[in-house]
């Protein structure tokens, strides 16, 4: 049996750096904003681990009755769920990714009568 060259052994290296063995990196945050029809009405994100397959997510399409999806499950236009976190979705559409963030409202409080008549 003969060594492999430096070429046999440079081109295997390759093959393996593009064969994405442990998935494709979206940790660079640079995700753009989806534009699809989509609207993300709740996020149950179980242990806090982005992935957890037991993590679920509501959406709406088309400002439609939300559904419940989780990671992996397919969505209309071809679109898959990649990832749910505690404050968004990544989806995987056509190749590239996309995320739907989970719309928040900022909280105002008012004063407690109490506290208007000591003013």
């Amino acid at each position: 049996m003969n060594a492999p060259t430096v070429n046999q052994i440079d081109r295997l290296a390759s093959s393996i750096i593009d064969a994405h063995l442990f998935g494709k990196s979206i940790t660079n945050g640079n995700v753009p904003l989806s534009s699809l029809q989509l609207l993300v009405t709740g996020i149950v994100s179980v242990n806090h681990e982005q992935n957890n397959p037991t993590s679920k997510v509501y959406i709406s399409i088309a400002h439609q009755v939300s559904k419940i999806y989780q990671v992996g499950d397919l969505l209309p236009y071809g679109v898959r769920v990649y990832a749910i976190n505690d404050n968004a979705v990544i989806l995987e559409n056509d190749g590239h990714f996309e995320k739907l963030l989970l719309p928040r409202e900022k909280l105002q409080f008012k004063a407690r009568e109490e506290e208007k008549l000591n003013d």
